[in-house]
Order: structure tokens, then C-alpha cells, then sequence
């Protein structure tokens, strides 16, 4: 099965078994009121899709830097595919928290949804079914932010790297341009010396 598959699927039960805990105790406030639980939703799909766009820059920036001779010297090791791998779960994250608010906006309060819950069972279903999609909403949205905080931060190190082998070229290209400025500054001297001392003994 493949690994992202699997982190997902990991992280539903994590959510799930938070959503069973805040039953007993209350961790979390899900709004009950229909009109309230949409405005969560647009404001958690805006949420998730500046964290998306700012993943996907992140992306950018790594494949902008894959021409680098730093990161020329780290493709063969697992740093980049990790960090890609890193980028790209925080954006299907991101994705998938969009799709449950997207859902519980459009679909999740139709009649034929609430008419099913209804004919199902009678222990309120359709409201457990909500809370249940807001949990797993908002827990793979920190999921994915935590994720891109990760990557952010990984992202720095590289780009450290990168920018500290520029650093050092143009400290090494500053200091031969010191150099031949200092030997034209001595040759300079050297000739208004030669100068001075044809005028003073033209003059004597």
C-alpha cells in the first residue's frame, strides 16, 4: 500500500479517536447551528488553501534550487526526495480537509443526506456524522500545517546551504577584486613617485 495512503489512513483514526474523546469530555467546540458550521467551513477552506499555495512556493523555491551545485551534491542522498515527500503531503492534506468543509457546505445538510441519516437508525445520526466530518476537517488542516511548518523549516537549512556556497564565492570574488585594486592603488603610487622624482631632478 502506499505510504501516503497509509499516513492518511493513520491520521483518519487519530482524528476519529479525538472525536470519541471529545464526546467525553468536551475538547473541542464544534458549532451546532447550520449556518454556523458553514461559516467554519468557508473560513477552514480558506485557510487551507493559502497553506496550500504557500506549499506549493515552497515546492517551487526546492525545484528552483535543483540546478544548484549544492543541492547537485545532495540529490543521490534522501534530504530532497524527504523534503518533497514533506511538501507534497502537507498539500494533500490541505486538499482533503477543503473537500470535507466543501462537502459539509454543499452536501452534508441536503434533504436526501438527512433523509437517509434518518431512515438508518434513530440515535441522531446525521449530527454525529457532522461533528465526526468537522473533527476530521479541522485535524487534517493542523495536520497539514504542522506538516508545512516541518518543511518550512527544513527548507531553511537547504536554503542556507545554497546561499552559504554563494556567500563564499562572492567573499572569495570580493577579495581578488581587493587584491587587484590594491595593485593598481600600488602601481599608481609607484608611478607618481617615479613622477616626482623626474620633475626633481629635471629641476635641480
Amino acid at each position: 500500500m502506499n505510504k501516503r495512503i497509509v499516513k492518511v489512513f493513520i491520521a483518519f483514526i487519530i482524528f476519529f479517536i479525538v472525536y470519541v474523546a471529545n464526546n467525553y469530555w468536551g475538547l473541542l467546540s464544534i458549532p451546532q447551528r447550520e449556518s454556523n458550521m458553514k461559516d467554519y467551513q468557508f473560513n477552514i477552506i480558506t485557510v487551507s488553501t493559502v497553506f496550500a499555495g504557500f506549499s506549493f512556493t515552497v515546492l517551487g523555491i526546492l525545484l528552483s534550487f535543483s540546478s544548484t551545485k549544492t543541492i547537485e551534491g545532495i540529490k543521490e542522498t534522501s534530504i530532497l526526495v524527504t523534503q518533497c515527500n514533506i511538501v507534497v503531503d502537507s498539500i494533500i492534506m490541505f486538499v482533503i480537509s477543503a473537500f470535507i468543509s466543501l462537502f459539509l457546505i454543499f452536501i452534508a445538510y441536503s434533504e436526501f443526506i438527512t433523509s437517509i441519516c434518518t431512515k438508518v437508525t434513530s440515535f441522531n445520526l446525521h449530527e454525529n456524522v457532522i461533528n465526526v466530518l468537522y473533527v476530521m476537517g479541522m485535524g487534517y488542516l493542523i495536520y497539514g500545517i504542522i506538516l508545512f511548518t516541518v518543511s518550512v523549516k527544513r527548507m531553511v537549512v537547504i536554503m542556507r546551504q545554497v546561499f552559504a556556497e554563494d556567500i563564499k564565492r562572492g567573499k572569495e570574488k570580493a577579495n581578488k577584486f581587493k587584491s587587484i585594486a590594491k595593485r593598481q592603488e600600488d602601481n599608481i603610487s609607484k608611478f607618481q613617485q617615479e613622477e616626482y622624482e623626474k620633475d626633481t631632478f629635471s629641476s635641480e
